[in-house]
Protein backbone atom coordinates (compact mmCIF):
# COMPACT_ATOMS: atom_id res chain seq x y z
CA UNK A 1 0.00 0.00 0.00
CA UNK A 2 0.94 3.60 0.25
CA UNK A 3 3.27 4.80 2.26
CA UNK A 4 1.14 7.60 4.73
CA UNK A 5 2.86 10.77 6.35
CA UNK A 6 1.57 12.51 8.91
CA UNK A 7 3.24 15.08 10.54
CA UNK A 8 3.12 16.23 14.10
CA UNK A 9 2.48 20.02 14.07
CA UNK A 10 1.17 20.30 18.07
CA UNK A 11 3.94 20.38 20.38
CA UNK A 12 2.58 18.67 22.87
CA UNK A 13 5.33 19.34 26.30
CA UNK A 14 3.85 23.15 26.26
CA UNK A 15 0.75 22.96 27.84
CA UNK A 16 -0.03 26.68 29.27
CA UNK A 17 -0.06 29.76 28.02
CA UNK A 18 3.07 31.01 29.05
CA UNK A 19 4.72 27.90 27.54
CA UNK A 20 3.29 28.07 23.93
CA UNK A 21 4.34 31.50 23.47
CA UNK A 22 7.78 30.22 23.49
CA UNK A 23 7.66 28.01 20.42
CA UNK A 24 7.61 30.54 17.40
CA UNK A 25 10.73 31.78 18.35
CA UNK A 26 11.84 28.23 17.33
CA UNK A 27 9.93 28.78 13.72
CA UNK A 28 12.29 32.39 13.84
CA UNK A 29 15.42 30.60 14.31
CA UNK A 30 14.87 27.54 12.02
CA UNK A 31 14.16 30.47 9.33
CA UNK A 32 16.74 30.57 6.04
CA UNK A 33 17.98 33.40 7.03
CA UNK A 34 17.89 34.23 11.20
CA UNK A 35 18.35 37.60 12.15
CA UNK A 36 19.89 36.36 15.84
CA UNK A 37 20.76 39.77 17.11
CA UNK A 38 16.75 40.57 16.83
CA UNK A 39 15.70 36.98 18.32
CA UNK A 40 17.80 37.37 21.09
CA UNK A 41 16.94 40.48 21.85
CA UNK A 42 13.33 39.89 22.16
CA UNK A 43 14.14 36.27 23.46
CA UNK A 44 16.17 38.14 26.72
CA UNK A 45 12.80 40.90 27.20
CA UNK A 46 10.75 37.65 26.86
CA UNK A 47 12.49 36.12 30.02
CA UNK A 48 12.57 39.84 31.43
CA UNK A 49 9.06 39.67 31.59
CA UNK A 50 8.84 36.35 33.47
CA UNK A 51 7.75 35.99 37.06
CA UNK A 52 11.18 37.09 39.38
CA UNK A 53 12.70 35.16 41.85
CA UNK A 54 15.37 37.71 43.52
CA UNK A 55 17.20 34.26 45.73
CA UNK A 56 17.10 31.13 46.11
CA UNK A 57 16.16 31.67 49.40
CA UNK A 58 12.52 32.87 48.28
CA UNK A 59 12.64 29.76 45.57
CA UNK A 60 12.90 27.15 48.77
CA UNK A 61 9.66 27.53 49.98
CA UNK A 62 8.13 26.24 46.06
CA UNK A 63 10.93 23.56 45.87
CA UNK A 64 10.40 22.19 49.27
CA UNK A 65 6.66 21.44 47.54
CA UNK A 66 5.66 17.48 47.58
CA UNK A 67 3.33 18.16 44.84
CA UNK A 68 4.44 15.41 42.35
CA UNK A 69 5.61 18.33 40.18
CA UNK A 70 9.53 18.24 38.67
CA UNK A 71 11.31 21.55 38.54
CA UNK A 72 14.46 22.34 36.86
CA UNK A 73 16.70 25.11 37.59
CA UNK A 74 18.58 25.81 34.33
CA UNK A 75 21.79 28.63 34.06
CA UNK A 76 24.23 29.18 31.02
CA UNK A 77 27.39 27.88 32.63
CA UNK A 78 27.84 24.53 35.57
CA UNK A 79 29.67 27.06 37.47
CA UNK A 80 26.95 29.18 38.21
CA UNK A 81 24.91 26.11 38.55
CA UNK A 82 27.53 24.47 41.50
CA UNK A 83 27.00 27.54 43.21
CA UNK A 84 23.57 27.51 43.25
CA UNK A 85 23.58 23.88 44.13
CA UNK A 86 25.45 24.29 47.01
CA UNK A 87 23.18 27.40 48.75
CA UNK A 88 20.16 24.47 47.94
CA UNK A 89 21.84 22.15 50.28
CA UNK A 90 22.33 25.24 52.81
CA UNK A 91 18.49 26.05 52.88
CA UNK A 92 17.81 22.18 52.91
CA UNK A 93 16.46 21.88 49.66
CA UNK A 94 16.86 18.19 48.40
CA UNK A 95 17.98 18.32 44.57
CA UNK A 96 20.32 16.52 42.16
CA UNK A 97 22.94 17.82 39.96
CA UNK A 98 22.68 16.79 36.28
CA UNK A 99 25.74 14.98 35.39
CA UNK A 100 27.03 14.79 31.62
CA UNK A 101 25.48 12.82 29.46
CA UNK A 102 29.17 10.91 28.79
CA UNK A 103 28.72 10.18 32.33
CA UNK A 104 27.09 6.75 32.70
CA UNK A 105 26.72 4.62 35.18
CA UNK A 106 25.44 0.94 36.75
CA UNK A 107 23.09 0.71 39.52
CA UNK A 108 24.17 -0.55 42.71
CA UNK A 109 22.26 -3.82 42.76
CA UNK A 110 24.53 -5.35 40.22
CA UNK A 111 27.60 -5.27 42.09
CA UNK A 112 25.48 -7.02 44.98
CA UNK A 113 23.97 -9.59 42.56
CA UNK A 114 27.58 -10.71 41.39
CA UNK A 115 28.97 -10.73 44.18
CA UNK A 116 30.25 -13.88 46.46
CA UNK A 117 30.93 -16.08 42.99
CA UNK A 118 34.36 -18.48 42.32
CA UNK A 119 33.57 -18.56 38.90
CA UNK A 120 33.25 -16.24 36.01
CA UNK A 121 30.16 -18.22 34.33
CA UNK A 122 27.06 -18.73 36.71
CA UNK A 123 23.86 -20.50 35.38
CA UNK A 124 20.29 -19.22 35.44
CA UNK A 125 18.96 -21.18 37.86
CA UNK A 126 21.90 -20.62 40.59
CA UNK A 127 21.83 -16.79 39.81
CA UNK A 128 17.81 -16.96 40.35
CA UNK A 129 18.32 -18.49 44.05
CA UNK A 130 20.85 -15.61 44.67
CA UNK A 131 18.80 -12.32 43.42
CA UNK A 132 15.64 -14.45 45.14
CA UNK A 133 17.63 -13.13 48.11
CA UNK A 134 17.78 -9.21 46.90
CA UNK A 135 14.45 -8.34 46.12
CA UNK A 136 13.88 -7.07 49.38
CA UNK A 137 16.43 -4.72 49.51
CA UNK A 138 16.31 -3.47 45.79
CA UNK A 139 12.99 -2.24 43.99
CA UNK A 140 13.14 -5.09 41.28
CA UNK A 141 11.90 -8.83 41.18
CA UNK A 142 14.53 -11.14 40.91
CA UNK A 143 13.39 -12.12 36.87
CA UNK A 144 13.82 -8.18 36.27
CA UNK A 145 17.64 -8.73 37.43
CA UNK A 146 17.74 -11.54 35.80
CA UNK A 147 16.71 -10.11 32.06
CA UNK A 148 18.78 -6.99 32.87
CA UNK A 149 21.90 -8.02 33.59
CA UNK A 150 21.42 -9.93 29.84
CA UNK A 151 21.31 -6.80 28.46
CA UNK A 152 24.71 -6.46 29.32
CA UNK A 153 25.53 -10.28 29.23
CA UNK A 154 23.93 -10.52 25.17
CA UNK A 155 25.51 -13.74 24.66
CA UNK A 156 21.96 -16.45 23.67
CA UNK A 157 22.83 -18.60 26.24
CA UNK A 158 21.22 -19.60 30.01
CA UNK A 159 24.10 -18.19 32.20
CA UNK A 160 25.65 -14.77 32.43
CA UNK A 161 29.47 -14.36 31.97
CA UNK A 162 30.29 -11.84 35.21
CA UNK A 163 33.81 -11.24 33.34
CA UNK A 164 31.63 -9.69 30.23
CA UNK A 165 29.25 -7.88 32.45
CA UNK A 166 32.30 -6.44 34.40
CA UNK A 167 33.74 -5.19 31.00
CA UNK A 168 30.99 -3.39 30.29
CA UNK A 169 31.18 -1.87 33.45
CA UNK A 170 34.63 -1.15 32.77
CA UNK A 171 34.02 0.66 29.71
CA UNK A 172 31.30 2.79 30.49
CA UNK A 173 29.16 0.88 27.76
CA UNK A 174 25.62 0.75 30.18
CA UNK A 175 22.59 1.10 28.01
CA UNK A 176 19.97 3.78 29.00
CA UNK A 177 17.52 1.63 30.09
CA UNK A 178 20.34 0.52 33.28
CA UNK A 179 21.73 4.07 33.59
CA UNK A 180 21.31 5.68 36.91
CA UNK A 181 19.02 9.16 37.05
CA UNK A 182 18.49 10.28 40.57
CA UNK A 183 14.63 10.72 41.12
CA UNK A 184 14.69 13.80 42.99
CA UNK A 185 11.73 16.51 41.55
CA UNK A 186 14.58 19.14 41.88
CA UNK A 187 17.54 19.01 38.98
CA UNK A 188 20.25 21.84 38.80
CA UNK A 189 21.96 21.59 35.67
CA UNK A 190 23.33 23.92 33.17
CA UNK A 191 21.21 24.46 29.76
CA UNK A 192 23.16 22.47 27.55
CA UNK A 193 22.93 19.32 30.24
CA UNK A 194 19.27 20.13 30.05
CA UNK A 195 18.59 19.52 26.16
CA UNK A 196 16.25 16.86 25.70
CA UNK A 197 14.99 16.80 29.35
CA UNK A 198 11.28 18.27 30.27
CA UNK A 199 10.23 19.43 33.52
CA UNK A 200 6.44 20.85 34.88
CA UNK A 201 8.36 23.79 36.41
CA UNK A 202 11.53 25.35 34.81
CA UNK A 203 13.51 28.28 36.60
CA UNK A 204 15.88 30.27 34.69
CA UNK A 205 19.16 32.16 35.47
CA UNK A 206 18.75 35.73 33.93
CA UNK A 207 20.44 35.90 30.92
CA UNK A 208 23.91 37.72 31.07
CA UNK A 209 25.16 41.12 29.80
CA UNK A 210 27.27 41.03 27.01
CA UNK A 211 28.24 43.25 24.30
CA UNK A 212 27.04 42.00 20.62
CA UNK A 213 30.72 41.58 19.81
CA UNK A 214 31.69 39.49 22.09
CA UNK A 215 29.16 36.54 21.90
CA UNK A 216 27.74 34.33 19.26
CA UNK A 217 24.30 35.83 18.59
CA UNK A 218 23.35 32.88 17.37
CA UNK A 219 24.00 30.44 20.10
CA UNK A 220 23.05 32.95 22.80
CA UNK A 221 19.74 32.78 21.29
CA UNK A 222 19.65 28.95 20.99
CA UNK A 223 20.77 28.57 24.39
CA UNK A 224 17.76 31.18 25.86
CA UNK A 225 15.35 29.20 23.43
CA UNK A 226 16.56 25.87 24.94
CA UNK A 227 16.05 26.96 28.38
CA UNK A 228 12.48 28.02 27.87
CA UNK A 229 11.31 24.74 25.87
CA UNK A 230 11.97 22.84 28.78
CA UNK A 231 8.85 23.94 30.17
CA UNK A 232 5.68 21.81 31.17
CA UNK A 233 3.42 24.78 32.64
CA UNK A 234 6.04 27.31 34.28
CA UNK A 235 8.60 29.61 33.48
CA UNK A 236 10.80 31.76 36.08
CA UNK A 237 13.72 33.84 35.95
CA UNK A 238 16.24 33.82 39.04
CA UNK A 239 18.95 36.19 39.57
CA UNK A 240 22.03 34.92 39.28
CA UNK A 241 24.27 33.83 42.32
CA UNK A 242 27.30 35.27 43.66
CA UNK A 243 30.01 33.64 41.28
CA UNK A 244 32.92 35.99 41.99
CA UNK A 245 36.40 34.59 41.57
CA UNK A 246 34.72 31.17 39.75
CA UNK A 247 37.07 29.64 36.32
CA UNK A 248 37.19 27.42 34.38
CA UNK A 249 40.15 25.93 32.02
CA UNK A 250 41.21 23.72 29.74
CA UNK A 251 44.49 22.74 31.87
CA UNK A 252 41.83 22.82 34.63
CA UNK A 253 40.22 19.41 33.07
CA UNK A 254 37.58 22.01 32.38
CA UNK A 255 36.80 21.78 35.63
CA UNK A 256 35.37 25.13 37.90
CA UNK A 257 37.08 26.33 40.72
CA UNK A 258 37.14 29.51 42.87
CA UNK A 259 39.69 31.91 43.95
CA UNK A 260 39.91 34.40 46.52
CA UNK A 261 41.58 38.07 46.27
CA UNK A 262 43.55 38.74 49.25
CA UNK A 263 46.10 41.45 47.63
CA UNK A 264 48.36 40.02 45.02
CA UNK A 265 47.68 36.43 46.10
CA UNK A 266 45.14 34.06 44.35
CA UNK A 267 44.71 30.91 46.67
CA UNK A 268 41.98 28.48 45.10
CA UNK A 269 39.12 27.73 47.94
CA UNK A 270 36.87 26.07 46.04
CA UNK A 271 36.89 23.27 43.46
CA UNK A 272 34.52 21.31 41.85
CA UNK A 273 34.39 17.24 42.37
CA UNK A 274 32.36 14.88 39.87
CA UNK A 275 30.92 11.42 40.73
CA UNK A 276 33.79 10.19 38.77
CA UNK A 277 36.32 11.76 40.44
CA UNK A 278 36.03 8.78 43.08
CA UNK A 279 38.62 5.78 42.67
CA UNK A 280 36.47 2.47 40.98
CA UNK A 281 40.08 0.39 40.73
CA UNK A 282 39.86 -1.03 44.14
CA UNK A 283 36.86 -1.77 46.65
CA UNK A 284 37.08 0.73 49.68
CA UNK A 285 39.22 -0.26 51.88
CA UNK A 286 41.70 -3.07 49.91
CA UNK A 287 44.71 -0.79 49.78
CA UNK A 288 44.57 -0.45 53.32
CA UNK A 289 45.26 3.10 54.49
CA UNK A 290 41.84 4.00 54.97
CA UNK A 291 41.29 1.78 57.73
CA UNK A 292 38.04 -0.01 57.08
CA UNK A 293 36.73 -3.50 56.80
CA UNK A 294 35.81 -4.30 52.52
CA UNK A 295 32.83 -6.34 53.03
CA UNK A 296 31.11 -4.57 55.59
CA UNK A 297 32.02 -1.14 53.65
CA UNK A 298 29.98 -2.66 50.83
CA UNK A 299 26.66 -3.70 52.73
CA UNK A 300 27.10 -0.22 54.65
CA UNK A 301 27.41 1.75 51.10
CA UNK A 302 24.39 -0.50 50.07
CA UNK A 303 22.44 0.52 52.67
CA UNK A 304 23.25 3.40 55.17
CA UNK A 305 24.26 6.11 52.28
CA UNK A 306 21.77 7.96 50.46
CA UNK A 307 21.58 10.51 47.87
CA UNK A 308 21.98 14.10 49.35
CA UNK A 309 24.01 12.97 51.85
CA UNK A 310 26.66 15.62 53.45
CA UNK A 311 30.12 13.81 52.92
CA UNK A 312 33.48 14.87 53.48
CA UNK A 313 37.49 14.62 51.71
CA UNK A 314 40.24 14.41 54.48
CA UNK A 315 43.67 14.31 53.11
CA UNK A 316 45.24 10.77 53.72
CA UNK A 317 47.76 10.23 56.07
CA UNK A 318 49.13 7.04 54.03
CA UNK A 319 51.30 6.80 50.59
CA UNK A 320 49.07 5.08 48.37
CA UNK A 321 50.34 3.91 44.52
CA UNK A 322 51.37 6.90 42.52
CA UNK A 323 52.85 8.72 45.68
CA UNK A 324 51.10 11.61 45.45
CA UNK A 325 48.36 13.30 48.67
CA UNK A 326 45.00 11.71 48.24
CA UNK A 327 41.55 12.22 49.95
CA UNK A 328 39.49 9.60 51.59
CA UNK A 329 35.56 10.34 51.49
CA UNK A 330 33.93 10.70 54.95
CA UNK A 331 30.35 9.68 56.05
CA UNK A 332 29.16 10.05 59.41
CA UNK A 333 32.54 9.81 60.27
CA UNK A 334 32.90 6.49 58.52
CA UNK A 335 35.30 6.30 55.94
CA UNK A 336 33.62 4.72 52.46
CA UNK A 337 35.44 5.52 49.43
CA UNK A 338 38.90 7.54 48.36
CA UNK A 339 39.03 9.90 45.58
CA UNK A 340 40.91 8.55 42.33
CA UNK A 341 44.94 9.51 41.21
CA UNK A 342 43.35 11.17 38.49
CA UNK A 343 41.56 13.27 40.53
CA UNK A 344 44.63 14.04 42.60
CA UNK A 345 46.35 15.15 39.53
CA UNK A 346 43.92 17.23 38.38
CA UNK A 347 43.82 18.91 42.23
CA UNK A 348 47.27 19.18 41.94
CA UNK A 349 47.48 21.30 38.72
CA UNK A 350 45.20 23.55 39.58
CA UNK A 351 46.71 23.98 43.24
CA UNK A 352 49.54 25.31 41.75
CA UNK A 353 48.16 27.62 39.96
CA UNK A 354 47.03 29.34 42.84
CA UNK A 355 49.95 28.91 44.76
CA UNK A 356 48.44 27.08 47.93
CA UNK A 357 49.40 23.80 49.72
CA UNK A 358 46.97 20.81 50.11
CA UNK A 359 44.08 21.61 51.99
CA UNK A 360 43.97 18.87 54.99
CA UNK A 361 39.64 18.96 54.36
CA UNK A 362 37.02 19.46 51.41
CA UNK A 363 33.93 20.41 52.85
CA UNK A 364 30.25 21.08 51.37
CA UNK A 365 29.90 17.93 49.08
CA UNK A 366 26.89 15.56 49.05
CA UNK A 367 26.39 11.85 47.71
CA UNK A 368 24.91 11.58 44.21
CA UNK A 369 24.22 7.96 44.66
CA UNK A 370 26.01 4.73 44.91
CA UNK A 371 26.82 2.81 41.61
CA UNK A 372 28.39 -0.68 40.49
CA UNK A 373 31.67 -0.12 39.39
CA UNK A 374 34.21 -3.43 38.21
CA UNK A 375 37.88 -3.07 38.86
CA UNK A 376 40.66 -5.37 39.72
CA UNK A 377 38.94 -8.75 39.77
CA UNK A 378 41.36 -10.12 41.22
CA UNK A 379 41.57 -8.05 44.48
CA UNK A 380 38.37 -8.39 44.72
CA UNK A 381 38.23 -11.75 44.94
CA UNK A 382 41.70 -11.47 47.47
CA UNK A 383 38.52 -9.62 49.98
CA UNK A 384 36.03 -12.08 49.75
CA UNK A 385 33.97 -10.01 47.39
CA UNK A 386 34.40 -12.96 44.58
CA UNK A 387 35.93 -13.05 40.87
CA UNK A 388 33.63 -10.68 38.81
CA UNK A 389 35.69 -7.56 39.80
CA UNK A 390 32.29 -5.64 40.26
CA UNK A 391 31.70 -3.86 43.80
CA UNK A 392 29.56 -1.04 45.17
CA UNK A 393 31.27 3.11 45.08
CA UNK A 394 29.82 6.18 46.15
CA UNK A 395 29.76 9.06 43.92
CA UNK A 396 29.91 12.12 45.23
CA UNK A 397 29.29 16.01 43.92
CA UNK A 398 29.50 19.60 44.64
CA UNK A 399 31.80 22.48 44.79
CA UNK A 400 33.89 21.57 47.19
CA UNK A 401 35.05 24.59 49.97
CA UNK A 402 38.97 24.15 50.58
CA UNK A 403 40.03 23.63 54.31
CA UNK A 404 43.45 24.85 54.98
Amino acid sequence: GALLVRRLTRNFRAVAPVTRSVLPFGDRLQAAAPNYTAIRHDLETFVLGLPLISDLGDAAPMLQRRDGRTTALLFRTNGQALVASGRLFELGVAHRLQRTASDRAAPSWISAALSGFESPRIGRRRLMEHLGSLTGRYPLAANDMWRELKVLDRRRSDDVDLHVIAEKIRDGAIPEELNVVPTEPVTVSSIHRAKGLEFDRVVCGEPAVSRVDEVDEGEEARVVYVALTRARSEVYVLRLPDTKGMKTAFWAGGRWFRQAYRGNARPVVAFEVCGSDVDATEPTGASGFDDCDIKETQDYLRNRVASGDAVELILGTGIPSGNRPYFVIHHQGRPIGVMSQAFSELFERVLRRGGVGWPTRINGLHVDFVDAVAGHAAVGAAHGLGVSGVWSRVRVFGLGDLEY
